[in-house]
């Protein structure tokens, strides 16, 4: 099984436009921070473009690629970020989509694709949040 993990941070043009790109950039470092803290050997955690990121949980079922999704919103939320115009809450909302390992192998853009769409269904429904998809071929 995989689990292909898409997070948005939550609001982040507002960080940029009140306290600048310089603070924006602090805040793109400390969610990279905070995230690989938490991921396991094997696992990837990359930025996917602007304030989107990526990560990638190997051997992770849905409930474990969920689980782990979980644990690195709570860490990006639970505690403010410090940057160089004081504290700054950041939260993110997340997309997660599964691939059980059984029958056909999916493609690298279809899991994108699912991922991608729970991530806009975790945006509609209030923001930092995790949805998640087992996504079959």
């Amino acid at each position: 099984p995989l689990s292909v993990a898409l997070l948005d941070i939550d609001f982040f043009k507002q960080v940029n436009d009140q306290h600048g790109h310089m603070v924006g950039d602090e805040v793109l470092r400390e969610v990279r921070s905070r995230a690989e803290r938490g991921m396991r050997a094997g696992d990837l955690f990359a930025r996917y473009g602007g304030e989107e990121f990526c990560s990638i949980f190997c051997e992770s079922d849905a409930s474990e690629g969920e689980a782990l999704a979980e644990d690195v919103r709570r860490a990006l939320g639970d505690v403010p970020f410090e940057t160089s115009n004081g504290p700054l809450p950041v939260t993110a909302s997340f997309g997660v989509a599964t691939w059980n390992g059984e029958g056909p192998c999916i493609s690298p853009e279809e899991i994108l694709k699912a991922a991608d769409e729970q991530l806009y269904r975790a945006k509609d429904s209030g923001r930092n949040r995790v949805c998640s998809v087992v996504v079959a071929p």
